[in-house]
């Protein structure tokens, strides 16, 4: 799945109105770089530990399986569907 961008106007939502006033009343970009940086880090530190979280990655793996038999069963359903379209597009139907 495809992540979307998250916008100033969301993440200014997010964080704290103490660390959006902090943010924006530094003017030193060394220092926003260093902050930025962090949170990188962060970043990597949540989702390394979250890839190691066995609990998370059997339920992942639960609903992947148990997911299965509804998106064949979609899968099939619409394969009818263009099936059923080209054919009326063949008798010039569509």
């Amino acid at each position: 799945m495809a992540k979307k961008k998250l916008t100033y106007d969301t993440a200014s939502k997010i964080v704290s109105e103490t660390f959006l006033a902090d943010i924006n009343s530094i003017a030193d970009g060394e220092r926003l770089k260093s902050i930025l940086v962090d949170a990188q880090v962060q970043i990597r530190a949540i989702v390394d530990s979250e890839n190691d979280d066995a609990q998370l990655t059997a339920a992942r793996e639960l609903a992947r399986d148990l997911g299965a038999g509804y998106r064949e069963a979609a899968k099939q359903e619409q394969a009818k569907i263009v099936v059923c379209l080209n054919r009326l597009e063949e008798l010039g139907r569509v």
